[in-house]
């Protein structure tokens, strides 16, 4: 397989790291990295290393760096607050495995490493955006050498893996001038793109021609006509907690119209960000920004500025505003940001999001370094792990596709259970109590309730059946054409119904009274957990008909046809059945 060639001083090769693809990238980079710890003059034998074991020694090493070398780690996501709010929210299933390197001067250079069971990686992750190894620019070689080399003398563990490098991190610049008995052990693959806005020569023109784009000018402009819109950082703690549930809250519901479940769903999550704002200093690092409309927070972003780099990490907004676009609102208010505080960069980190494209000028690979403890695992790796990452793609295609065709199969299966029920069951006189059809008692307990899109959307959290991107997104269609939803029942059998609002056709039966011209047509009655449509019961019925009479138009219920639970509802509660216009496959439609 064909290997990455590096350009460098010494033209080294690297074919046996099994790279994706034949690259060529320019190492000569005028990054500089941190710690510069010790003075120039350095003897590499004397080069030794230590594997720290305890979280808190790592942290004084790092912050005693620091301090004395008057320099800053390299990106906010190795800085002593961050690695310690991530300890405090995932520490517990962690154990830290971090080589300490020295020589006769102090300490050269940090590795800072976790171990879950046997395999390790960096501390921070996942969460961290970047990773590297901290050390001194002139002996990177030998550090990240006599590093890896420790690790290799290390028991206990399989692989070690170093996510999110960038192309000037040290460990990248370095592993060509590696030993080869070291390189054996490693293999490199890009795993991801990182996307930046880069303002450091003309920051007002570059800043200025982002935010004239038409749709970002043409929706900026819509919200502030619309209402009161403030946007500001938060700078006191007490305030930041205050508003950290909702922007998980308008994280989680935003994400499942991705259908994908939030990371703040889990408890070790939300502690992280809280943790992060205990930590941070909310006026220089940490920037939590909230968009408000009306006095109503409707979009939130929690990033940080560090070193000269607004750092885009978190930003979310509240779907039931989706149609004003708070999200792109609050991308433009950040720019303005960006530009006022003369900052060099607006990081948009990690992700190939399609809005990346329209507001960046930079865009490179992210790197993940292997070290194997085994060759003949390194040397698997390099065989097979470039086709797995250049077939992703096409395999979880196959994966939605088999997906897809067990959930049709098992809808298909539920609807024909659904049709033998109704054909077995009785008369509705005997069976005023079964599931499906409530009595007046219970139906007037609990009234139907209008939901809003994020309310969906935490519905659709716990069902299956309403967890998937195209339901939800129909959902969203309906609500922004004046739809409404509703739903009703207890907690153990929800069921929700749409209500749409339908203009009567010319040929509609002669008895209906000329002032009348539209009509409310409840359908798509479907229990939360999916299956068959539901049945109607006498209550549900009952409220419609008043809801419709109080509104002035004709009430149309849609059911299946045969589901003959929900016919004797309607007739009892005096409904004809339409056998013209609006009839249709399966179905029937039925007015009063």
């Amino acid at each position: 397989m064909a290997g990455l060639r590096w350009q460098t001083s010494k033209a080294p090769t690297c074919s046996n790291l099994g790279f994706l693809r034949p690259v060529n990238y320019s190492m000569k980079s005028t990054a500089t990295f941190p710690l510069d710890l010790a003075p120039r003059e350095h003897s590499v034998a004397a080069l030794h290393t230590e594997i720290v074991s305890e979280f808190e020694e790592l942290v004084t090493i790092i912050e005693d760096c620091i301090r004395f070398g008057n320099t800053m780690p390299a990106s906010i996501f190795q800085s002593p607050g961050w690695l310690r709010a991530w300890w405090k929210a995932f520490g517990t299933s962690s154990h830290v495995c971090a080589p300490v390197v020295r020589d006769s001067n102090g300490v050269v250079g940090i590795l800072p490493l976790v171990r879950r069971g046997s395999a390790m990686g960096f501390v921070g992750m996942p969460g961290s955006d970047y990773g590297d190894i901290l050390c001194c620019p002139e002996l990177a070689p030998e550090v990240v050498a006599e590093a890896l080399r420790s690790l290799l003398r290390y028991p206990g563990w399989s692989s070690c893996r170093f996510n999110n490098l960038r192309l000037t991190s040290q460990l990248v610049h370095c592993i060509t001038d590696l030993p080869p008995d070291i390189r054996s052990h490693l293999s490199l693959l890009p795993v991801a793109r990182r996307s930046a806005l880069v303002l450091n020569e003309g920051r007002d023109d570059v800043t200025a021609a982002a935010l004239r784009k038409p749709a970002l000018k043409r929706r900026r402009n819509k919200l502030y006509r619309t209402g009161e819109v403030c946007f500001r950082h938060l700078e006191t703690r007490p305030e930041a907690r205050q508003l950290l549930p909702t922007l998980f809250q308008q994280h989680t519901t935003r994400r499942a119209f991705a259908g994908e479940r939030s990371q703040f769903l889990a408890k070790e999550w939300r502690e992280f960000y809280t943790a992060l704002v205990d930590e941070l200093d909310l006026q220089s690092q940490l920037r939590f920004s909230v968009l408000e409309f009306n006095h109503r927070p409707i979009a939130c972003h929690l990033g940080f500025e560090y070193k000269g780099s607004l750092i885009l990490y978190k930003p979310t907004f509240d779907v039931d505003y989706w149609e004003l676009s708070p999200g792109d609102v609050m991308l433009s208010e950040l720019l303005t940001y960006a530009r006022e505080r003369e900052l060099n960069e607006v990081d948009f980190t990690i992700g190939r999001e399609a809005y990346k494209e329209h507001f960046t000028n930079q865009s490179e690979n992210m790197f993940c370094l292997t070290l194997d403890h085994l060759v003949v695992n390194a040397s698997l790796r390099r065989l097979f792990e470039p086709v797995y990452v250049t077939s992703s793609r096409g395999v979880r295609k196959l994966g939605s596709w088999i997906v897809g065709g067990v959930r049709f199969a098992e809808t298909q299966r539920n609807r024909r259970l659904s049709l033998l029920s109704h054909w077995r069951r009785p008369p509705l006189q005997s069976c005023g109590n079964e599931p499906g059809v409530a009595s007046d008692e219970s139906s007037q307990v609990v009234p139907p309730q209008q939901l809003r899109l994020s309310d969906l959307a935490q519905i659709a959290l716990r069902s299956p059946y309403l967890f998937r991107p195209k339901v939800l997104q129909d959902f969203r269609t309906r609500i922004r054409n004046g739809e409404c939803c509703y739903v009703w029942g207890g907690p153990d059998h929800q069921q929700i119904g749409w209500i749409r609002r339908v203009k009567l056709p010319p040929d509609k039966p002669s008895s209906t009274p000329s002032t009348k011209r539209e009509a409310d047509m409840l359908y798509d009655l479907r229990p939360v957990s999916g299956g068959h449509e539901a049945a109607v019961d006498i209550g549900l019925v009952q409220w419609f008909a008043g809801r419709t009479l109080a509104q002035g138009v004709w009430a149309d219920i849609c059911i299946l046809a045969r589901d003959h639970a929900s016919r004797d509802v309607l007739e009892s509660a005096g409904f004809l059945r339409e056998d013209g216009f609006y009839r249709t496959f399966r179905r029937r439609i039925w007015h009063i």
